[in-house]
């Protein structure tokens, strides 16, 4: 017998989304007009069809309006295949439109959200299919899909820190060494053609930097293909699981910038694991998923180790314990959380922690590195430019 999915007007002038079961649409019409439902729509449920290719990539931006945009009609009592429908129609054509144009059609078949959009995890990522089901499992969609924005935001807001601390500074180290670089190979050598008829003995900063500047043009290839290498080695040693953790975990022993790379892939950790525990996702696999989605293999393998004493029968706060090593905070929070039941309050003091810190903590290293590198940069020009002068003054001396 068919089934359909129909859409009607209650007595309080909402729309209402149900599936039912008739032999014809007519005799579906008849005993919905004897009930005294206003039909707005009728569409005969059909096998889900496979997932349609879709390439591209979705803007957080996007996603963080769609996600607003859901949360709200869905508290509002608006069913989930209108809220798609009138979505679609305000975005502009793109990824984004041509992926919610398929979940419509899927959820109209009869799949539900959280099936469909696993179909395009590939571009929403797990973290918001798991977020997604566990929205319908608990009948509360608004509220987890609300806390999944403030989730993306807080990221967004860290990326955006991130940037701040490095631009700058990566700007300034590459002038400062492409300036040194081109006083070397380029200047130097034309002011030692004044020397070079003169009997003067050069000073040894000079000559320093005559065999600095002889070593980097008669070997600028072989340098080259090793600052090119260097890029292409990294890649390809992350390709292996091994390599990437190493590569992973030697980022939190840089100086300065180590702690607060720690910070932000603990604090990311943090903020996924409390959106999916107060979203009704089962510890282990929230645990999963917060390691996998942290954007740090190491993390990740503190979150496997962690599973594993979990399964084991072990406590939270002893299967955390892996993660002292990076910070005391998480395993004590967890710790507490256990203790008093509260686990998803004390992550959340953990994410405001973090959130407060590792602000502050960036711009002390802004502070710190800019007029270190000022201080440095000066230091090398004015030794370049005294080895390059000081035999003139020689010169001079001697006559």
């Amino acid at each position: 017998m068919p089934v359909y999915t129909i859409k009607t007007l209650s007595e309080e002038g909402l729309l209402e989304s149900s599936v039912i079961t008739a032999p014809t649409r007519k005799s579906l019409e008849k005993t919905l007009e004897k009930d005294g439902k206003i039909i707005t729509g009728i569409k005969e449920k059909k096998e889900p069809r496979t997932a349609k290719p879709v390439s591209g990539k979705i803007k957080s931006a996007d996603l963080t309006d769609f996600l607003i945009y859901l949360s709200i009609t869905n508290s509002s009592g608006i069913p989930v295949t209108t809220a798609l429908e009138d979505f679609i129609k305000r975005t502009r054509k793109g990824t984004l439109r041509q992926i919610l144009t398929n979940i419509l059609e899927n959820v109209e078949q009869g799949m539900s959200l959280s099936e469909s959009v696993e179909r395009y995890k590939g571009f929403f990522g797990t973290i918001f299919v798991h977020v997604i089901r566990a929205g319908e499992e608990t009948g509360s969609l608004d509220v987890v899909l609300d806390r999944y924005r403030e989730q993306m935001e807080w990221q967004t807001k860290i990326r955006g820190t991130m940037r701040q601390a490095l631009i700058y500074p990566s700007f300034l180290i590459f002038a400062v060494t492409g300036l040194c670089i081109l006083l070397i190979t380029f200047l130097l050598p034309r002011i030692m053609g004044i020397y070079a008829d003169s009997d003067i003995e050069l000073p040894v900063i000079t000559r320093m930097l005559i065999a600095a500047s002889d070593f980097l043009r008669g070997n600028w290839q072989p340098l080259v293909s090793i600052l090119v290498g260097i890029p292409v080695t990294i890649a390809v040693v992350k390709r292996f699981k091994a390599g990437r953790i190493f590569m992973d975990r030697a980022l939190f022993k840089i100086p300065v910038l180590g702690s607060i790379v720690a910070d932000i892939v603990l604090a990311r950790f943090t903020v996924i694991f409390k959106t999916l525990l107060s979203s009704g996702v089962e510890i282990v696999k929230a645990i999963e998923i917060s390691g996998s989605s942290s954007g740090n293999s190491y993390i990740g393998m503190l979150a496997d180790k962690a599973i594993e004493e979990v399964k084991n029968g072990n406590k939270l706060s002893s299967a955390f314990a892996a993660f002292n090593e990076m910070n005391l905070l998480l395993p004590r929070m967890v710790s507490i959380g256990e203790k008093t039941g509260r686990i998803v309050d004390t992550m959340e003091a953990a994410y405001n922690y973090f959130d407060k810190t590792i602000p502050n903590k960036v711009s002390r290293m802004i502070s710190m590195l800019e007029p270190t590198i000022i201080i440095v940069a000066g230091v090398l020009v004015g030794f370049i430019l005294l080895g390059a002068l000081l035999p003139i003054y020689s010169m001079y001396s001697s006559m």
